[in-house]
């Protein structure tokens, strides 16, 4: 499970942690909120990012005051960077689903946009274990999907139903960041 996620990390710094789209026919604008980047509050490796992004063809990295990033491209390598994302994405789907770490976790589904995503689960075997957090290895990249697409990241929401294998019927349903909302958890 350590595993999972380190390269889970290692793929979102891979992939130029990105927010909200602005672009027009030829460039695209992306803010990436500095939450985006580090998401545990650690250190942000902002040299490391602008490489990154650099060799990807971005061409201009900002910084922002608030430690957000601005990245801007035109429309086509945006584009490609969304191809990407969108494969990246799917194979960490894969990964959850063929991987040994969360047994439970038999089937992922999702929207094009990746805000809904049905999981398919071994109920039993999923509430007494501790595969749940394999959907946040699900979540983080689909919200990152998402701001790439241009979706505001106050706004980023990703709906996760959890359905059991055996009944076909849905027995839980997570909006996700809501979820991990200290305020929301206590008022449970």
């Amino acid at each position: 499970m350590k595993k999972f996620i380190i390269l889970l990390l290692i793929a979102m710094l891979a992939l130029g942690p990105l927010t909200a789209c602005g672009n027009n026919t030829s460039n695209v604008e992306i803010t990436v909120p500095k939450s985006f980047l580090a998401p545990d509050s650690g250190e942000i490796n902002y040299d490391e990012i602008i490489n990154k992004a650099k060799e990807d063809g971005v061409k201009d990295v900002v910084i922002n005051e608030d430690g957000s990033i601005t990245y801007k491209m035109d429309k086509a390598q945006h584009d490609k960077m969304m191809t990407e994302l969108r494969k990246n994405v799917k194979d960490t789907f894969d990964e959850l689903i063929n991987g040994e770490d969360f047994p439970s976790i038999k089937e992922i589904k999702s929207n094009e946009s990746f805000s809904e995503i049905e999981v398919v689960v071994d109920r039993e075997r999923f509430e007494n274990s501790l595969d749940g957090i394999g959907i946040l290895g699900i979540v983080f990249p689909s919200m990152l999907y998402q701001v790439f697409d241009g979706v505001d990241p106050e706004n980023c929401k990703v709906i996760v139903n959890l359905k059991d294998i055996a009944t076909n019927e849905i027995f839980n349903t997570v909006i996700y960041p809501d979820a991990l909302d200290p305020d929301a958890l206590e008022n449970k």
